[in-house]
């Protein structure tokens, strides 16, 4: 075999002398195997290879370890993508939400309605197509003035967007897919509720949600009924037609006011208790890769829910103003705005009322004066220490006079005098409880906290942060201008600050103005919470028993 490789199968020619150890270590070109032939001599008479069964099972098994190290590495990929932390996936906790439950039919709660299986989600799909079509129609006949329009455009979070009107110059395709969104939360909330649904997810509808879905259904299958009565007969009479097309408009307005209650659900407990949340962890998984999907293939889900959700608060506003409900569409508009379309603002009211120590059995319009931003005055050249809009003689009719309002109101009311005031009986002096203060000053810190990012955040051009956090509302003593002013309705902060004061000496004078709602935080603190806060040090021993009994009085 080596003189017929020589020969045969040559490829370089080693020198005189004797072989490397490089030669001597280069394996040869075969290996010995066991061979036989069947002839002698003949044209058959060839040898061949004979293999044993140990050497078949030993080829098997290098095989076997050869596929699995050429596996291995994949595996391991795959092993570390579960492994590892998905920001996407902890932000939607859809893992947590959707752990026990087959993604198939999590998908089939969701599906788009089906005209054979489906007729009644089709009469509620088709009623959602009418609804989006009159709020279309409602922005393009300007039944909303462009300001409001800009208002409710407001929340998004990029720059500027709110100096933009609704766009709602999109195509028939876009408003096809937009709508389907919408179209599927009725479905996926239709078909949780029926008893033969085997998947129960971790949500609930409120009882406004399902009194709305109830009448829905019963429209509905009206509707259906008269439909199909109409199908057997050949002569369709006018007042038919009629009938359907009041029918219709009834369905859509239950239509509307459901997916308004949809958007307007307050979250006390788990997140998922939102039908909204909800539906959107379904239409997180990928029906075709039976995953979920990723951040880049769901933002189309969230701008069509965002979208619509803006239309259908706009179609709500119209319908009120022509059913009477209120004068113009901007009023309701503000509320629904305020209470779950922008950010932050519903929170830092509801942390106002705590400070105003409302209690669930109280209404906010009830206890707290109220006041309109347009007819405050204020005088920027007053200097005087201490001075702010809050003291100047024109805004008497408007800010009552009395400064210890808050006081007056926990010594007025029992429950809250029980909570924040102890009667020492020796002597018949009144303290204060220094748990309970400590308790409110923390909240009046949490509620500073967030007016300050809100202020940041609505206006205009964000401050940097040694002109925000130089804010004063009142002058001080070493003679620094405050920084809070009212002006034409609006209150608006002046800041001067350059980054190169140290370098050229000159400052720049910015002028910002917050939006009406945070405007009115501002002055609800200064007005009431402000002189509270001082009190809370400052009169601790000042109110004898008599000083309570004088204040108990009607």
């Amino acid at each position: 075999m080596q003189k017929h490789c020589q020969s045969r199968h040559y490829e370089h020619r080693r020198g005189p002398g004797r072989p490397t150890k490089v030669d001597a270590l280069i394996a040869p070109d075969w290996k010995k195997v066991s061979c036989q032939r069947l002839f002698v001599q003949g044209w058959k008479s060839q040898y061949f290879a004979v293999v044993s069964p140990a050497e078949v099972e030993e080829e098997e098994e290098t095989l076997r370890r050869q596929e699995t190290a050429a596996k291995l590495p994949e595996a391991e990929y795959i092993r570390a993508q579960i492994d590892e932390v998905s920001p996407w996936l902890e932000m939607t906790r859809w893992p947590k939400y959707l752990h026990g439950h087959s993604f198939i039919e999590v998908v089939r709660l969701a599906s788009p309605a089906s005209t054979a299986s489906d007729p009644l989600l089709v009469e509620f799909s088709d009623s959602l197509d009418r609804v989006v079509e009159q709020a279309h129609t409602s922005i393009r006949d300007d039944k909303v003035n462009v300001f409001d329009q800009a208002r409710i455009n407001s929340f998004i979070q990029r720059r500027r967007a709110f100096d933009r009107p609704l766009m709602i110059k999109l195509r028939d395709s876009t408003y096809r897919s937009y709508k389907q969104v919408f179209k599927r939360l009725i479905c996926f909330a239709y078909r949780t509720i029926q008893p033969e649904n085997r998947i129960e997810l971790a949500y609930r509808l409120t009882a406004r949600q399902l009194g709305h879905l109830d009448e829905m259904i019963a429209i509905g299958q009206e509707l259906i009924g008269l439909k199909q009565s109409q199908q057997t007969r050949d002569d369709v009479k006018k007042g038919t037609n009629i009938v359907q097309k009041s029918l219709e408009d009834r369905l859509d307005r239950d239509c509307l006011h459901f997916c308004i209650s949809i958007l307007d659900h307050t979250l006390k407990g788990d997140l998922f208790e939102s039908t909204a949340i909800g539906v959107l962890a379904a239409l997180g998984v990928d029906p075709e890769k039976n995953i979920l999907r990723d951040v880049s293939s769901f933002t189309s889900y969230l701008s069509a829910f965002v979208k619509i959700s803006q239309m259908l608060v706009i179609q709500m506003s119209v319908m009120m103003a022509e059913e009477g409900q209120i004068e113009h569409p901007s009023d309701v508009l503000d509320e629904m705005r305020e209470r779950f379309m922008i950010r932050g603002i519903a929170m830092a009211q509801s942390e106002l009322e705590q400070l105003f120590l409302i209690h669930g059995d109280e209404k906010r319009e009830d206890v707290i004066p109220t006041f309109e931003l347009r007819d405050l005055k204020d005088d920027p050249t007053k200097n005087a220490k201490g001075w702010n809009f809050c003291k100047d003689p024109r805004n008497d009719d408007v800010l009552p006079k009395e400064k210890r309002w808050m006081l007056h109101r926990i010594l007025q009311a029992d429950a809250l005098r029980a909570e924040f005031i102890v009667l020492r009986k020796k002597d018949s002096k009144v303290f204060w409880k220094a748990g309970a203060a400590k308790k409110y000053i923390s909240k009046i810190d949490s509620f500073l906290e967030r007016l300050l990012l809100l202020i940041h955040i609505t206006a205009g051009q964000p401050a940097r942060g040694t002109e925000i956090l130089r804010l004063r509302h009142c002058n001080t003593v070493n003679g620094h201008h405050r920084s809070i002013f009212i002006e034409d309705g609006l209150v608006s902060t002046v800041t001067a600050y350059h980054k190169g004061y140290n370098i050229g000496g000159s400052t720049k004078i910015i002028h910002r103005y917050l939006p009406r709602e945070v405007g009115e935080l501002v002055v609800y603190y200064l007005w009431f919470i402000l002189p509270f806060w001082r009190s809370l040090d400052l009169l601790r021993e000042q109110y004898t028993h008599a000083a309570l009994k004088r204040h108990q009085e009607p």
